[in-house]
């Protein structure tokens, strides 16, 4: 029994203490509820700031890992057409090397046609030209041995002449090697250097655009966060809405002007996106006075960052509720009571506007309806 009474204290004691710890919003004034509403509004409206910069920065980073892809590419297809060149001087050097083995062949054969006839006259003595000379048996046999001489030492002349001239040749083209091998080289490290810079600063863009995008998921949850904060109070603000009956009659028009777009379903200007105009429209020059619709209770009176710019709304009583948008400024506040035809803001373009206009809406327990049917 002892037993039972104590469980049953224990689930009591839990039951306190969660209500307790409940939020009790419906303690709070309608005052208090409004100053929240506009310090979410406030939060939502940094929150869509700082998102909107955060994805700018995703987009930038972006735009510059695609720049830099198409620069890697653009040192891919000068690497590629740097190494058909290697190939093509590769292949030239081989010819050139060919040309080299064959030029030191006849360097070396007529080197040693030389030295033969070199070691032949040594070992035949310095007389020996002379003696053919001397053994001629006729003067004109003379004059033959001598033209013979002469075309021989004349020809050895011209052996040694093209051997100097085919040497001269070959480091030539041995220097034109080297010259080849070295400017490909050092244009290949240079390439290659430039690849490897640009693949590393694409590492630190990823890295970069990971983190915005990052910061971007960050961003928009808080906007979500902002939002539904926002929600949650302006349905509290809706709930505390006078349970007065509404007097009745038509509403007053909140400002004379030509209504530039009617109630109903339009591809918004802002958007380009076919969605519902919840309200109309009516041209008033900025600073023009905006007046109450009929008498009630100035239920919010602030910036919204939904679109609406400065706005006002009033519970006329019955779930009636007008809203005034796009105003350049207000006039009343928060929990004010205010009478038909009261000047409650001034015209204006805040928020999303194309221009300076009174957006007025009638809204019936929450539900939009077409304005001309109150009017």
């Amino acid at each position: 029994m002892l037993k039972k009474i104590l469980s049953l204290s224990i689930i009591l004691i839990m039951c306190v203490t969660f209500v307790s710890a409940m939020p009790v919003y419906a303690e709070k004034s309608v005052d208090e509820l409004q100053d929240e509403y506009d310090q979410a509004q406030s939060e939502n409206k940094q929150a869509k700031e700082t998102y909107q910069k955060a994805k700018k920065t995703e987009q930038t980073l972006e735009e510059k890992i695609q720049s830099l892809e198409k620069s890697i590419k653009a040192a891919e297809a000068e690497l590629s057409d740097l190494r058909k060149k290697i190939d093509e001087n590769t292949m030239q050097v081989e010819t050139i090397t060919k040309d080299i083995e064959k030029l030191e062949g006849e360097i070396d054969s007529q080197n040693s046609d030389l030295n033969g006839r070199l070691r032949l006259m040594y070992m035949s003595g310095d007389m020996s030209i002379l003696e053919v000379l001397l053994g001629s048996e006729s003067i004109l046999d003379f004059l033959d041995n001598l033209d013979m001489v002469k075309r021989i030492h004349k020809y050895d002349v011209q052996v040694l002449e093209e051997l100097n001239q085919k040497l001269n040749e070959v480091e030539q083209k041995k220097a034109e090697i080297e010259k080849i091998k070295e400017t490909l080289v050092a244009q290949k490290k240079a390439q290659e250097d430039k690849k490897a810079a640009l693949a590393a600063d694409k590492k630190d863009l990823a890295a970069a655009k990971q983190e915005a995008h990052a910061n971007t998921v960050a961003a928009w949850e808080e906007v979500e966060d902002t939002e539904a904060e926002s929600k949650r109070i302006e349905d509290e603000l809706k709930n505390r809405q006078s349970d007065t009956t509404y007097g009745g009659g038509a509403l007053a028009w909140p400002v004379s002007g030509r209504v530039t777009s009617e109630y109903g379903y339009r591809t918004s200007p802002i958007t380009g996106k076919r969605q519902l105009h919840a309200g109309i429209d009516i041209a008033a020059s900025t600073g023009t006075p905006i007046h109450a619709a009929a008498d009630g209770q100035v239920i919010t009176s602030g910036w919204n960052s939904g679109g609406y710019g400065y706005m006002v709304m009033i519970d006329h009583g019955s779930g009636i509720v007008t809203l005034y948008a796009h105003n350049s400024s207000l006039v009343v506040s928060a929990g004010q009571q205010v009478t038909r035809g009261q000047v409650i803001a001034n015209a204006g373009s805040t928020g999303n506007s194309t221009g300076p206009h009174c957006h007025f809406e009638v809204r019936v327990n929450g539900t939009a309806q077409n304005p001309r049917n109150w009017l």
